[in-house]
């Protein structure tokens, strides 16, 4: 070793120890932050109940009585004719919902005194589940597809677009499922440039078990894909635009919108909540039309149906109202004009209402402005001060808090408004917490049943690592289906 020079001795000895020299600790907060929504209002609020065994679970529901209409009158002496009722056979199969998650040893082995690595593991699985849970419990589609998406009615205006003049276009488009929107990534649009890149739909997916070669390829949330609907751009410059739009499809979560000049060069443009959109400029880097295949890929058989699919499907005495795409509006009133209508025709067959109404966070910001604002006479609160002497008494007005009830103005009820994390934009679901009429030996208007509810496998080690499971096999009942109804294809 060479010999220090004097300036470096005298360097040394002017600098002493700071905080650069690295001698410090580490300050590690113990254990690590958790910055997860698990917002699961519907698993939270559905009741469960245990089966007894079987694969599926079943009941009778009665759903009329007198359902001949006699009437009540007889003549002196005489019997009215036999009354008839109206029986209805149901049952929900059982599914395994569930994941599964590793830990190796030496991972164990680093996290000690940091955090406890094995139930960390296993919390996460079950809020995942949970999570997951919830978006089946909402839109799953387990026993019925969308089937063929409707043809596009497309036009064209001569405003805000950038598409050339006197161009022939093609417009299809793919109805897709909670689960669809979900793998395709939400609502999205190409916007201003061409090259902006959204989708892709995903008509299958496939995965490798964990721990095992097994593997499963599940369908994947998408319609059969639309025949073509046909414009062509006119003058006026080159602020052309695409418009089309489709009758709206029960059960369906989102649109995706496929246009191009041929069905070999149109691409993916929109997914919208909507049945309708509006197109400004051609798509150049969106997945292709021609990748699709012409298949029903809406109805995933290895979920139950949840509330969505079960009140969409047909035959299923729940009421759908459908909109034209428009906004919802206020009736003047402090309510909702569409709403009114839903609830009077509920009243009409069933003779009672829902007692909670779910929605996206920005149809509740517009529900809630439209009530408020009322038509231009706004709603204010009006409270005494509570103070004494000459102004006891006085009264101050302030604009209310949210909205959180609408009034039911066809049986004078609330109905409270809920946000829910997976409720599409365009869709307003309704539902009830009780059975509103005689109800004997059920009093649960739905409930999830389950062969075995959460449960945590600990897998018998194959290798240096420990493998975990959380799982639950279980399915949707629904027993009053009419009181409990969508709204869908309204804009916000």
């Amino acid at each position: 070793m060479s010999a220090l020079t004097q300036e470096t001795i005298e360097l040394l000895q002017r600098a002493g120890i700071t905080t650069g020299t690295g001698l410090t600790s580490y300050d590690l907060q113990t254990p690590a932050v958790e910055l997860v929504p698990v917002v699961t209002p519907l698993r939270n609020w559905i009741p469960r109940a245990k089966g007894v065994g079987d694969t599926a679970t079943h009941w009778k529901a009665v759903t009329g009585i007198n359902t001949g209409n006699l009437t009540p009158g007889v003549a002196e002496g005489n019997r009215n004719a036999y009354n008839t009722t109206g029986v209805s056979a149901q049952s929900a199969s059982y599914k395994a919902l569930g994941f599964d998650d590793v830990m190796t040893w030496e991972a164990q082995y680093a996290a000690f005194k940091f955090t406890d690595l094995p139930a960390d593991t296993q919390r996460r699985l079950l809020l995942s589940l949970m999570i997951s849970e919830e978006q089946v419990l909402f839109g799953g589609q387990g026993t019925w597809g969308l089937g063929q998406t409707p043809t596009p009615t497309v036009g064209t205006t001569t405003t805000t677009g950038a598409l050339p003049t006197g161009t022939a276009y093609v417009v299809y488009c793919v109805a897709l499922t909670l689960e669809g929107l979900s793998l395709a990534g939400g609502f999205s649009t190409i916007g201003s440039t061409a090259a902006t890149v959204i989708g892709p739909l995903q008509q299958t997916v496939s995965r490798t078990g964990a721990g095992s070669s097994s593997s499963d390829t599940v369908n994947g949330g998408t319609a059969i894909p639309s025949a073509s609907g046909t414009a062509t751009t006119g003058g006026g410059g080159a602020a052309n635009t695409i418009t089309a739009s489709i009758v709206p499809v029960a059960g369906a979560a989102g649109y995706a919108w496929y246009m191009g000049t041929n069905s070999g060069t149109a691409r993916l443009a929109a997914i919208t909540a909507l049945a309708t959109t509006t197109i400004l400029i051609a798509p150049t880097a969106s997945q292709l039309f021609s990748a699709l295949a012409t298949t029903d890929y809406s109805q995933n058989s290895t979920e139950f149906d949840g509330l969505t699919a079960l009140l969409a499907k047909s035959g299923s005495g729940s009421l759908i109202q459908a909109g034209t795409g428009a906004a919802i509006t206020s009736d003047g009133a402090g309510g909702i004009a569409e709403m009114n209508t839903f609830f009077s025709n509920m009243y009409k067959t069933w003779k009672t209402g829902p007692t909670d109404a779910w929605c996206s966070s920005n149809m509740a910001v517009t529900i809630d402005k439209l009530i408020v604002g009322n038509s231009g006479a706004p709603i204010f609160l009006a409270t005494a001060d509570g103070t004494s002497g000459p102004k006891s008494g006085s009264n101050n007005f302030r604009r209310p808090g949210r909205v959180s009830t609408i009034l039911n103005k066809a049986n004078n009820s609330e109905v409270d408004l809920h946000v829910h994390p997976n409720c599409p934009d365009g869709m307003i679901m309704f539902t009830s917490s009780r059975v509103p009429f005689p109800s004997f030996g059920r009093g649960n208007p739905v409930e999830v049943h389950f062969q075995r509810d959460y449960h945590a496998i600990d897998w018998l080690p194959t290798r240096r690592a420990y493998e975990y499971g959380i799982y639950t096999n279980e399915t949707l009942a629904l027993y009053a289906p009419g009181v409990f109804g969508l709204m869908h294809n309204y804009s916000y």
